[in-house]
């Protein structure tokens, strides 16, 4: 984008593009963009690599298809908070937070250390990311809505399971699993998807 390879408005989510120039792809792409080459474009590329390593790692270990409807589901909350909040057009930031927020909500107890030294619980990242957004003069906008989406997958994931309800809103459907397992890594011990094992060990 920043060297003008690509169209923004190609890549971007709108209504014109969508049902006027069938720009069917930017569904998808809105979720891509970053903007220009930036000192941001840097951080947030860190944090997408720190959240979902993370959830991967030590939340669904080998569970590919739970994590691509994590994904999924993170993307169209953040899509229909986005569209509430007026704010559409590209919503990587939104994904982004929601990654971030889940895995500090799964581990919050983790120490990190951000910026200039500073050291704090991982629960803290999201509202430390909130404030330095507010420092340095960004919409602090895309970050509650990526915080909204990902509390919403928290409590439809992890608390609704473990309540009276005992519902399971989120769990992975049958066609996704078999979508990963004939497409995706496939090796011995793989669980591809099923219950959320976070939310019994809570129990």
């Amino acid at each position: 984008l920043s060297v003008l390879m690509l169209n923004p408005m190609k890549l971007l989510l709108t209504y014109e593009g969508v049902f006027e120039n069938y720009y069917i792809w930017t569904i998808v792409t809105n979720f891509l963009v970053f903007g220009g080459f930036s000192f941001h474009l840097i951080f947030e590329l860190l944090l997408v690599y720190y959240a979902c390593s993370n959830i991967e790692k030590y939340h669904m270990p080998n569970r590919y298809a739970d994590f691509v409807y994590l994904v999924l589901s993170c993307a169209l909350f953040s899509f229909i908070f986005s569209w509430f909040a007026g704010i559409t057009p590209y919503m990587s930031k939104q994904l982004v937070l929601s990654f971030l927020y889940i895995h500090c909500k799964r581990d919050p107890q983790t120490q990190v250390r951000f910026m200039f030294g500073l050291v704090f619980k991982n629960a803290y990242l999201p509202w430390v990311i909130l404030g330095y957004s507010i420092l340095t003069g960004q919409s602090i906008l895309p970050i509650l809505v990526g915080i909204a989406a990902g509390h919403t997958y928290i409590v439809l994931k992890d608390v609704l399971p473990k309540s009276q309800y005992k519902y399971d809103l989120l769990r992975t459907p049958k066609f996704i699993e078999a979508l990963v397992k004939r497409y995706g890594p496939n090796f011995a011990g793989n669980n591809l998807g099923g219950a959320n094992p976070y939310a019994q060990q809570q129990q």
